[in-house]
């Protein structure tokens, strides 16, 4: 139950990232990293990488 409520509530924000900060533009998903899953890759409105 709660991968499934993840996965969906992390697909919501990556089609409503203004949830998390105005200006905020996803630029990729699902990547995978040395340190770890991204879920969400995306820029700020300064132009200020986010990860999720």
């Amino acid at each position: 139950m709660y991968r499934s409520t993840l996965t969906w509530n992390l697909a919501s924000l990556a089609w409503q990232p203004e949830l998390i900060e105005p200006g905020l533009k996803v630029l990729d998903r699902d990547l995978l990293s040395g340190a770890g899953d991204i879920h969400l890759y995306a820029q700020d409105a300064q132009g200020r990488c986010v990860v999720v």
